[in-house]
């Protein structure tokens, strides 16, 4: 299992089209991928858990990777949040 942590930095925080984009990527790999913010978890490839975690500007959350494919995952994800958000 790998782990990525991210805190977001645009003024719009975690908005549709960001969420929509990331759920695409992380769908795009056999590794299952969980969004965690405080006790909150969200499964990766859910778009509405995502948008009812309510990611703000600032605030940091986590994805854990597990899988076969989980490096490119965890790499892929890391590239797609520094420059997205």
């Amino acid at each position: 299992m790998l782990e990525l942590t991210h805190t977001i930095s645009d003024p719009r925080g975690m908005h549709a089209r960001p969420a929509g984009r990331l759920v695409r990527l992380l769908g795009q790999f056999s590794s299952s991928a969980t969004i965690n913010f405080g006790k909150e978890r969200a499964a990766g490839r859910n778009l509405l858990a995502l948008m009812k975690l309510s990611l703000q500007c600032g605030d940091t959350f986590t994805i854990e990777l597990e899988g076969p494919d989980e490096a490119a995952a965890a790499e892929a994800a890391r590239r797609f949040l520094e420059e997205t958000l």
